[in-house]
């Protein structure tokens, strides 16, 4: 049996992928692994998702008064990923400075997460490699973000935050970058945070070209 370490390499991923089409015992002990590593139970992953693992902290620091501050960090477990969708799962602790400040996921962690689900969908449905650790290999910038708060979501352990793609367009290259539009709806579990966004993202003129070619190709 492989070590944890292999599993969780994104080397492993395109292979662990391909496991999981011709229904290899391989993704089914990647699902209990990522279960037992994270304390997960009966983690359960729709057919037509695939898993990539992240195992890495998003740490978001503020203040709103002044000397008084605000610290909220994300567990990030892993990321169930399908066409047009993108599914983060995570732990997440808070700690305030501030008078009765209550314990909830706050709507700037939620758009620091937004962003970084986008770069890792989109690495995935290009095809690219996807490494947390390495250098970035798009960039992108939220252009319109519509945020809307039903309520404070106070959960702690395996929160769910949803982004679907709602459309994607490519422009042209311009000093070398490539250009496309994409517009998102993300959502946490009961909807407490709901965001409408609009991005730009940019890819190095090669990368941007093989992209687009791929995506006329598999539209058709």
């Amino acid at each position: 049996m492989e070590s944890n370490e292999a599993i969780y390499r994104p080397s492993c991923i395109a292979r662990l992928v391909e496991d999981k089409r011709r229904g290899s015992d391989s993704f089914k002990r990647m699902v209990l692994m990522v279960s037992a590593r994270f304390g997960i139970a009966n983690l359960k992953v729709p057919a037509d998702r695939e898993i990539i693992m992240e195992g890495s902290e998003q740490r978001l620091s503020f203040n709103v008064m002044p000397n008084k501050d605000v610290t909220e960090t994300l567990f990030v477990h892993h990321y169930e990923v399908s066409p047009n969708f993108i599914r983060s799962v995570f732990d997440r602790s808070y700690s305030s400075e501030m008078r009765d400040s209550p314990d909830h996921y706050t709507f700037l962690s939620a758009l620091t997460q937004n962003q970084k689900m986008g770069y890792v969908y989109l690495c995935w449905r290009f095809g690219l490699p996807y490494d947390p650790h390495a250098e970035e290999l798009m960039k992108i910038w939220p252009t319109k973000t519509d945020c809307r708060m039903s309520g404070l979501l106070s959960q702690s352990k395996n929160v769910h935050q949803d982004l679907h793609i709602q459309g994607m367009t490519f422009h042209g290259v311009k000093d070398g970058l490539g250009r496309l539009d994409v517009n998102s709806v993300t959502m946490t579990s009961r909807k407490e945070i709901l965001l409408r966004t609009s991005a730009v993202v940019y890819l190095p003129e090669e990368q941007f070209l093989v992209c687009r070619a791929s995506e006329r190709e598999t539209q058709g």
